[in-house]
């Protein structure tokens, strides 16, 4: 009789441990992602690989090259002393390094080609560029703006790559995307003879804004206080020629009869 009790006993401890254990498991289980849903995971966070932050890689002095590479191929950049970040995707990667690295990169994946990185790089790095864009544009709480030009004007803007992101040419147009402060720069660049951009006006709004908030950052970190004058509107544009075209002041309207301070 002992026997039979303590061994209904241990059924029940049983029974109570499997319970216990499935209600547990229950309250916490995790809610299955759909495909759709884990497709929409990955393309806002994509999976990244390299010796060197994405961001950082791209940012830092150089050009930036793209290759579409093998998945199996990135093992073997570890073994060299390169700098890279390889976005991942299902079946392969695309690879961004530095020009000066395109040598060592060629040595590390068995390829005497040198002409891959550059076919590569004009088709994967503005829709890498662009990506990054949008990125910044949701972050500032502003949309990227697009302009069509003809394929021969984009050498006009060649100086400074980071101001816009030109996409491949196609029928003889090139495609720029470039964010909403970046716009006076890129229609400048293109027409000076149309398009007077308003940070080159001495008085206007824009440039002493920016002029403003630059010597009020420099006198705060230096401890010293803003100075302030009256002058007329031919004493500034005189001071102006004197200090050879130098942001050195910031000019707003005192009244209307043509005063400056």
């Amino acid at each position: 009789m002992l026997m039979l009790r303590r061994h209904k006993k241990l059924q029940l401890d049983k029974r109570y441990f499997k319970l216990s254990m499935h209600t547990h498991q229950k309250k916490f289980k995790k809610k299955k992602l759909s495909v759709s849903e884990q497709l929409e995971k990955y393309k806002s966070n994509p999976i990244y690989e390299g010796n060197i932050p994405y961001s950082r890689l791209i940012h830092s002095q150089g050009e930036n090259c793209v290759v579409r590479f093998d998945l199996s191929a990135i093992p073997k950049l570890y073994a060299y002393t390169l700098f890279f970040s390889a976005k991942l995707f299902d079946d392969y990667a695309l690879v961004t390094i530095k020009e000066k690295d395109r040598n060592m990169f060629l040595k590390a994946v068995h390829l005497s080609d040198d002409s891959i990185i550059d076919r590569h790089t004009r088709l994967y790095l503005p829709d890498v560029k662009y990506d990054e864009m949008k990125k910044r544009a949701e972050f500032l709480g502003v949309e990227v703006e697009f302009l069509v030009i003809a394929e021969k004007d984009i050498d006009k803007l060649t100086k400074e790559k980071d101001r816009y992101v030109a996409f491949a040419p196609e029928n003889g147009k090139v495609k720029l995307a470039f964010l909403p402060q970046n716009k006076d720069y890129v229609l400048h660049c293109l027409y000076p003879d149309k398009h007077q951009s308003e940070s080159d006006d001495l008085f206007s709004v824009t440039r002493n804004s920016k002029v403003n908030t630059r010597l009020k950052s420099e006198a705060l970190l230096n401890g010293k206080q803003m100075r302030y004058r009256t002058l007329t509107r031919v004493e500034v544009e005189e001071l102006h020629k004197q200090t050879g075209g130098q942001e050195m002041f910031a000019i707003f309207s005192k009244s209307e009869n043509g005063g400056e301070e």
